[in-house]
């Protein structure tokens, strides 16, 4: 049976180590290029992807607005959909690799998303991916996990046709 990875002691200590070794700021963590094409666009997927994203995101993200994690509206237009298919799975695994966003985003926030690999299957996961990408769009979202800062929003805000 798959569990959801935890952090040992000593895996702490480790992950305390690289966060405190200077792992850039979010904001020093260039979006890449995505592939749009990637997310479906049907309405049953839109409305699964909604159902799971409120029934294991919402507690603490919201599509808009920063909560107990960041907000996620645009997020599919700077993140390519490996890497947060990863990061949705195993966040834990993917700092502990080395990935600089992951690192920054626990750095930020000081609480571990937890992983969904073992709650999640991979079609859970994009229609989740699916429904923020299709409401991002409907509403033009920029993803921004500083929250409200003007010179980070300008750093990752792609134009919009």
């Amino acid at each position: 049976m798959k569990t959801n990875r935890t952090l040992g002691s000593g895996a702490l200590v480790s992950f305390l180590l690289i966060l405190a070794s200077g792992v850039p700021a979010e904001s020093d963590v260039a979006p890449k290029e995505v592939d749009q094409a990637i997310y479906a666009r049907e309405r049953a997927v839109y409305s699964d992807g909604r159902n799971q994203f409120r029934n294991f995101c919402q507690s603490c993200h919201f599509i808009e607005e920063s909560s107990t994690g960041p907000a996620l509206g645009g997020i599919t237009r700077v993140r390519d959909y490996d890497w947060l298919q990863a990061f949705i799975k195993d966040p834990i695994a993917l700092a502990e690799s080395g990935d600089p966003m992951a690192q920054s985003l626990f750095e930020r926030y000081k609480i571990p998303m937890p992983g969904f690999g073992a709650v999640l299957s991979e079609a859970n996961i994009h229609a989740i991916l699916s429904y923020i990408d299709m409401y991002s769009e409907s509403g033009a979202l920029t993803y921004h996990p500083a929250g409200s800062d003007p010179r980070f929003r300008e750093l990752i805000t792609l134009p919009h046709e």
